[in-house]
């Protein structure tokens, strides 16, 4: 009787053992594992800065654009209506700084048509001369990516897609400017 007392005790013991050894063993795989994950992530997140929200918006002709289509470039992306006192008084500086670096930023100058017209946006781009590229957000897809809540908002995007600065109001030549240098 002792004997086989003892002799399941062992057992009892051993398999005790056994199972501390393999769930210890299957833990470290798991840490490694989630090493491995982290180590990952953190390659991939190395910026603290936010990735650029995509979203569509159209050209005059009906054409589809969206904001990834430009990634590969810096983007100064502004959003304005028409009806907008400080965005009319700021678009002279953009439509220079256009002209003058428009090959190596990318300009979307976004009009917020849901809440405008098409012809009064054209109206105000073609009796001012202005040049550069405007896109129309028809749905308040852009808008809502961006959480605009107040206009002229200026959103300055990195080559790879980063969110380097964000003006909500009026920029002047300098900002503008300044937050090129921040992207280019």
């Amino acid at each position: 009787m002792k004997n086989r007392f003892l002799l399941r005790f062992i057992c009892v013991a051993v398999v005790f053992v056994l199972s501390v050894a393999l769930f210890a063993c299957d833990r470290a795989e798991n840490d490694t594992e989630k090493e491995n994950a982290s180590a990952t992530l953190e390659k991939e997140s190395e910026r603290s800065e936010p990735k650029a929200k995509d979203f569509t918006v159209y050209d005059a002709n009906g054409n589809e654009f969206k904001l990834s289509d430009f990634f590969g470039k810096p983007i100064v992306l502004n959003f304005w209506a028409s009806w907008c006192g400080p965005c009319k008084a700021e678009m002279p500086e953009f439509n220079e700084k256009y002209l003058e670096i428009g090959d190596e930023v990318q300009f979307l100058m976004v009009n917020l048509t849901a809440g405008d017209s098409v012809e009064a946006a054209d109206e105000l781009i073609e009796s001012n001369g202005y040049s550069f590229p405007v896109l129309y957000d028809k749905t308040y897809s852009a808008a809502n990516a961006y959480g605009v809540q107040s206009i002229p908002m200026t959103v300055f995007i990195d080559r790879e897609g980063y969110i380097m600065a964000v003006d909500v109001g009026m920029i002047n030549a300098e900002k503008l400017e300044e937050r090129i240098g921040l992207i280019k």
